[in-house]
C-alpha cells in the first residue's frame, strides 16, 4: 500500500509506539507478541488519500482470481461478482510470493486471492 501512493510510511515497533529512527529490534519468540507495525495514512492538501476501502475475500468466502481474470478486472468488466475497477481504484491480490497490487500482479503473470479494493 505504501508503494500505491495510500501510506506515508510504515515503521516496525511496538505497543508504545514506533521504533527510534535506525534502532533494529530484531523479532525474537519471547518479544514476537508484542511487535507491531505502524502505518502513516498519507494525506494531500488535508485531505485522505484513501476514501473508501472495500474487503473482497471474507474469512466464509474466498476470492480467487486468475492472471485472466485480474487482467479483466483491471479493464472495468465484471469478474464472478466483483465489479470492475474504475479509474483511481486499485485491488491487492495475495499471490504465492507476497501481496501485490492488481497491475504488479499481472507483470509478474501472478494469481491469487482477491483481498481489497481502494480508492
Amino acid at each position: 500500500m505504501k508503494a500505491a501512493g495510500f501510506l506515508s510510511i510504515v515503521q516496525p515497533g511496538n505497543f508504545s509506539g514506533p521504533d527510534p529512527d535506525g534502532a533494529i529490534v530484531p523479532v525474537t519468540p519471547s518479544n514476537v507478541v508484542t511487535r507491531r507495525l505502524w502505518l502513516g495514512l498519507k494525506y494531500v492538501d488535508d485531505q485522505r488519500v484513501i476514501t473508501k476501502c472495500e474487503l473482497l475475500s471474507r474469512s466464509n468466502r474466498r476470492v480467487y482470481l486468475s492472471l485472466r481474470e485480474i487482467e479483466d478486472m483491471i479493464k472495468g468488466r465484471r469478474v464472478q461478482t466483483i465489479r470492475g475497477l474504475n479509474m483511481g481504484e486499485s485491488m491487492f491480490i495475495n499471490t504465492s510470493q507476497g501481496v501485490y497490487e492488481a497491475r504488479d500482479a499481472i507483470r509478474r503473470k501472478m494469481g491469487g486471492e482477491a483481498l481489497c479494493r481502494m480508492s
